[in-house]
């Protein structure tokens, strides 16, 4: 590794405005002290799309976002077919010295670390997965294999697809597992029934409940790691409700949540799709003094990487950020302080700990019940910042919710900042996309009285049936409860449901709700409308 091109690189980013000067020191510390290759440090700090151009540009070589045709990975540090290596590294030199040596005379281009991954995973996806999970059943039946072979293969396929949870389920004839992807479950494999009670002991004895009642709920944790990259698996093991005892074979049924462990700190605002004058609200949010910001979605809608995102965006090392979550879903090693709670260490002792604790943000993973929704008022009732996330349908939905969950409307007003929605929708499959009118039905559901032309899909072999790809699209809408004018049409109820609000954010802001955004995603055929009534509705 070149320490002279580190300090070059890493004034390059702070001239560009990509790093903060304050950081300059204090990464290329972390550089030369970690031993890691530098773009692996600087992602922490830097958009991969940006710090990949600089590297290419210092070693004057090609860029590009785009991975074509065919290709094998190299030692994890490369994927190349017949006359190109890609890589995101920063040592390129050592990446040439590699190539080289196993006799491969290659030109070296430069892609972001979110590109070289999508692809590397894409290499690891198992085309036939049932062929497999046959295959090692035989083997275990046999005594030639055990089942950790098993539950490996299942967890290292739901890390590639990219899964956020694994379902493992009895369906009364055997066994199924589900992933869920981009929010959606979708079938992997089934299994028979005594392999399916095999797989579901070996899981409880991964988190050391093998043993116990079969009619008791078990909750657990462990750990894996697969190409380097270390995530936590939060098991929940549940019995059938009534719990029926099928013979020898368990119906007892588990979800296992995957959390990558070090990715929260790459999340950038610039990746949310947000127009410049988005951009500006979230700054002024992000900026403020006290208060509250939430965001507001379902399940698997990237609420997370949104707060996170935010995050990252502060300067941490002119303000002191804390957190309390349940499970800590992203690690950030870098100047925050994380707490989890555990038996030993409950939320309100978490909560009396970080007011001592002198921060300036505050992150409370979720809003979920009275005792939550109180503390963030109390942080930000204290002069703190409070980011938090909330199982809310829109952005003007989570003042009900803050409600219900026991708030004063007027403590909601007072200390909101900014309020968000999201939904993450699934991309159109361009080989069988059609278009067609928006029934009668859609535009009553929507309120839209003209006639509109949206993209709806049938289903092909290219997508697997599907009607749409693995890329998903980010639709955000903004609540500024900071604009007085906001803040007062909701206490006189001039701002009574989600269309009149949204009709005065238009009105002042020039924003769009949620769903107009995805309506015209539908118009232009980047999603289906489908898609849009099962996610936006």
């Amino acid at each position: 590794m070149r320490l002279g091109y580190i300090t070059e690189l890493i004034k390059e980013l702070v001239y560009s405005g990509s790093l903060h000067p304050r950081y300059a020191s204090l990464v290329e510390n972390f550089i030369r002290v970690s031993g890691e290759d530098a773009s692996l440090v600087l992602l922490k700090f830097v958009d991969d799309y940006v710090l990949s151009k600089a590297i290419a540009k210092m070693y004057s070589l090609r860029w590009t976002d785009r991975i074509e045709g065919a290709v094998s990975s190299f030692q994890d540090m490369a994927l190349i077919n017949s006359d190109v290596a890609y890589t995101y590294l920063f040592s390129v030199d050592y990446v040439k010295k590699l190539l080289l040596a196993g006799g491969k005379r290659v030109e070296i281009v430069i892609v972001p670390y979110s590109v070289f991954q999508e692809k590397k995973f894409e290499l690891r996806v198992d085309a036939e997965p049932q062929k497999r999970v046959d295959y090692l059943s035989e083997r275990i039946r046999f005594g030639q294999e055990n089942m950790e072979r098993l539950l490996n293969y299942v967890m290292e396929q739901a890390y590639y697809r990219k899964a956020s949870d694994v379902h493992v389920e009895f369906t009364g004839r055997g066994g199924l597992i589900r992933f869920r992807e981009g929010g959606v479950l979708i079938p992997f494999v089934s299994l028979t029934p005594e392999i399916y009670t095999s797989l579901i002991n070996a899981i409880k004895a991964r988190i050391n409940r093998a043993g116990e009642p079969r009619d008791k709920r078990k909750d657990g944790s462990f750990s894996m790691v697969f190409a380097g990259d270390e995530f936590d698996v939060r098991v929940v093991v549940m019995p059938a409700s009534p719990y029926v005892e099928v013979g020898e074979y368990t119906n007892e049924r588990c979800v296992l949540r995957l959390l990558r462990k070090g990715s929260g700190s790459s999340y950038s605002l610039s990746k949310l799709g947000l127009s410049d004058e988005e951009y500006d609200v979230i700054r002024i949010a992000r900026d403020a003094s006290y208060g509250i910001v939430l965001t507001s979605g379902p399940t698997s809608s990237g609420k997370t990487t949104t707060m996170y995102a935010m995050l990252n965006s502060i300067n941490a090392l002119d303000r002191k950020i804390v957190s309390v979550e349940d499970p800590i879903e992203y690690q950030n090693y870098y100047l925050w302080w994380q707490h989890q709670i555990t038996q030993n260490m409950s939320f309100d002792e978490i909560i009396k700990g970080i007011l001592r604790e002198d921060p300036d943000v505050c992150l409370v993973g979720e809003v979920r019940d009275p005792v939550s929704a109180s503390a963030l008022i109390k942080l930000a009732g204290t002069g703190h910042l409070t980011f938090s996330t909330i199982h809310a349908n829109n952005a003007f939905e989570v003042i009900r919710r803050l409600v219900d969950l026991g708030v004063e409307e007027k403590d909601v007003l007072e200390y909101g900042v900014l309020f968000m929605g999201q939904r993450l929708l699934r991309k159109s499959c361009p080989y069988c996309r059609k278009q067609r009118p928006m029934t009668r039905a859609e535009k009553m559901l929507f309120g839209i009285k003209e006639d509109v032309v949206v993209v709806y899909n049938e289903g092909c072999p290219q997508c697997g049936y599907s009607g749409s790809t693995k890329e998903k699209e980010l639709v955000i809408e903004l609540l500024p409860v900071y604009d007085e004018e906001i803040k007062k049409a909701i206490a006189r109820r001039e701002v009574f449901d989600y269309r009149s609000c949204f009709e005065l954010v238009r009105e002042r802001y020039g924003f769009r709700s949620m769903v107009e955004k995805a309506i015209e995603l539908a118009v232009k055929g980047e999603v289906s409308i489908d898609e849009v009534v099962n996610k936006v509705r």
